[in-house]
């Protein structure tokens, strides 16, 4: 299983994205031609090339970065995020969609056939954003084949999906795993004691590895550093120290 690293708030805006994950000489060449730190959309070259013949080449070869940043998206290798027309939460864009999205460089939009989806983020598959509140089945299976733990939960905790499992809760588990996760949301790693955890979930118990006997599979869903603290398996970073 793939350890998991702290979750930023969010995704990259656009332009920190084209220049963290597009080819570094080509990216480095654009700025040289057109003299701009953040080198300008195709549309918006002109305004800042002015001999013809090295607009055509930056155009050119502006448009080949564009076609290989869409590329990533298209291959699921980067995960774009927006606000959907409709107004609702920030939502992931499906991978398939961006055979007919177009991107706006100027608005930081994503534009196609009955979708618009503004102020576009964009994150590796491995590193989900905290402004991405609900994850899609299709986000949840690629995480899942591309090995990284992934968490899904109903809003009472009593089902949740955990590494392409699901499991049914008890009232106890569940609210054990809704602190744990709660906990992971917070540092993106978890580790809490479990005294606390027992104290926080209303449990009548003083010890967290008697509870975790009630259930054969507690490993799969809880894990112990061993030393008194315990964590959701979706994070396998070790704490600095334990209690």
């Amino acid at each position: 299983m793939v350890q998991m690293p702290n979750r930023p708030k969010r995704g990259l805006d656009l332009p920190s994205a084209m220049e963290n994950w597009s080819d570094p000489k080509q990216y480095a060449k654009l700025v040289a031609v057109s003299g701009e730190a953040e080198p300008p959309s195709e549309g918006q070259a002109a305004n800042y090339v002015r001999e013809k013949a090295a607009l055509k080449t930056y155009i050119a070869l502006r448009m080949q970065v564009d076609r290989d940043f869409i590329g990533r998206l298209i291959d699921a290798e980067l995960i774009g995020s927006g606000i959907p027309s409709d107004g609702s939460g920030r939502m992931p864009i499906d991978p398939s969609l961006w055979d007919v999205l177009e991107i706006d460089y100027e608005l930081f939009e994503a534009v196609g056939p009955h979708h618009l989806f503004t102020n576009l983020e964009f994150f590796e598959p491995a590193v989900l954003p905290t402004n991405i509140r609900h994850v899609p089945g299709w986000l949840d299976d690629l995480r899942g084949l591309k090995g990284y733990n992934v968490f899904r939960y109903t809003e009472d905790y009593r089902n949740i999906w955990l590494n392409g499992m699901e499991f049914l809760l008890s009232d106890l588990w569940s609210k054990m795993v809704r602190i744990l996760h709660t906990a992971y949301l917070k540092d993106g790693i978890g580790w809490r004691p479990g005294k606390r955890v027992l104290e926080e979930a209303g449990s009548a118990q003083s010890k967290m590895s008697d509870v975790l006997k009630s259930r054969e599979d507690h490993e799969a869903i809880i894990k112990s550093d061993g030393k008194g603290r315990y964590c959701l398996a979706i994070s396998l970073s070790q704490p600095s120290g334990g209690d």
